[in-house]
């Protein structure tokens, strides 16, 4: 009976690891995230056309959609009779969808600036406050529609087109621990007590776009 409990305690032992991998965590969530962008920029590069990377806010009616989606598109090959392309904009070029939507895990939002801590005095920002939006074609059954989202494009050199210069406060990506309640009311699960205020702010990741390279890094512990 001992020999038995010994290897049952081993097992558990050997196992134990491998099921907490499997549970979702804020650097695996924010990791997703991050390989979407790598792969956006990449589309880009190759491709030799303009690349989104479009986030949900709190614009679907599906719950389960709120804050949590994200998806790559692109520029669209230029058609016979379309207006030459110098003349569009990133705002009304046509989109073709590259992946489909991805979900952060369940228990996970995109953040807010807010949700973050920053110094003293400033605000905090992220792609989710910003003002630069577009409509995508946006679907996850069997129905389609058009919403305006908040969105990063890369250029076909790699750097960042949107949000623009003038306002690159807004290169920041993160997740916080949340949900969307079916009334549209977003809550945050996980909060942790400021450390330069008496505030309380989301238990998340952030990841910050560097303008010129594209590249993202996380700025968070």
């Amino acid at each position: 009976m001992l020999m038995v409990m010994s290897v049952a305690v081993l097992l558990m032992s050997l196992a134990a690891p491998s099921l907490i991998d499997l549970a979702p965590t804020r650097k695996g969530a924010i990791r997703e995230v991050k390989l979407m962008l790598e792969k956006a920029q990449f589309s880009a590069r190759k491709d030799n056309r303009v690349t989104f990377v479009a986030f949900t806010d709190d614009s679907p009616k599906d719950g389960e959609a709120k804050g949590r989606l994200y998806a790559i598109f692109r520029e669209a090959d230029p058609e016979i009779g379309t207006p030459p392309r110098e003349d569009l904009t990133l705002e009304n070029m046509p989109l073709v969808q590259v992946t489909r939507w991805e979900r952060l895990p369940q228990g996970f939002i995109f953040a807010r600036g807010a949700d973050f801590e920053a110094m003293p005095g400033e605000r905090f920002k992220t792609v989710m406050d910003s003002p630069y939006r577009r409509t995508f074609a946006f679907g996850i059954d069997d129905s389609q529609r058009q919403l305006t989202l908040p969105y990063f494009a890369f250029h076909p050199k790699g750097r960042i087109e949107v949000p623009p210069i003038v306002d690159s406060s807004f290169l920041n990506c993160g997740i916080a621990a949340g949900y969307y309640e079916a009334s549209g009311r977003r809550i945050l699960t996980g909060r942790r007590p400021g450390v330069r205020s008496e505030d309380d702010f989301a238990q998340g990741e952030c990841l910050s776009l560097n303008r010129y390279t594209g590249k993202a890094r996380l700025i968070t512990d």
